[in-house]
């Protein structure tokens, strides 16, 4: 009975481990703005699963507008029609899913590739975020993580008036501004 118990145990760990959340390496990332036709290129560097690399903002002609010594991952992306402003939303290794500890950064504002603004979870919702996937009845993934969208409803950028707009599920709206 004690070995059938211990191959029992051997096998769970085995299938929690697989069920786990694992990033998949780094990939160049390439992302062209529909209306104004800039581009990312994000390059990934030496290790596969690291923010260390390179990202170039280009206008249309292909021309450099500026670039960051950083790899944004596999972050949702918004560029600025003048090229000059990137926001990320998501996870860096995963995209639409979300951590539910509350120093998560859920988005970051770049302006010719430095940091402007970084907004956590915590300044997104007014609650503690399990408790908040629990009342939303969010299925949580392998590792404390969930969908994206189980707390964010809306994710919207006001260019003119340098405006991010992010709504929650539970109809909170928050708004960040930037330089």
């Amino acid at each position: 009975m004690k070995r059938w118990s211990l191959i029992c145990l051997i096998f769970s760990l085995l299938a929690y481990d697989a069920l786990a959340l694992k990033p998949g390496p780094n990939q160049i990332v390439r992302f062209v703005e529909p209306l104004f036709r800039n581009q990312l290129v994000s390059t990934p560097g030496a290790d596969p699963y690291s923010a260390v690399g390179k990202t170039e903002i280009l206008n249309i002609k292909g021309k450099k507008l500026w670039s960051m010594k950083k790899f944004i991952g596999r972050h949702h992306l918004s560029l600025s029609p003048d090229g000059a402003t990137l926001i990320t939303t998501g996870d860096f290794h995963f995209g639409s899913i979300v951590s539910l500890n509350p120093e998560t950064v859920v988005a970051t504002i770049y302006r010719k590739g430095k940091t402007l603004r970084v907004v956590q979870l915590s300044e997104l919702i007014t609650v503690e975020p399990r408790e908040l996937a629990q009342k939303l009845q969010i299925q949580e993934i392998g590792g404390g993580y969930v969908s994206e969208e189980g707390f964010i409803e809306t994710t919207e950028v006001d260019w003119k008036k340098k405006k991010l707009t992010m709504k929650v599920k539970t109809q909170e709206i928050r708004t960040f501004t930037f330089p």
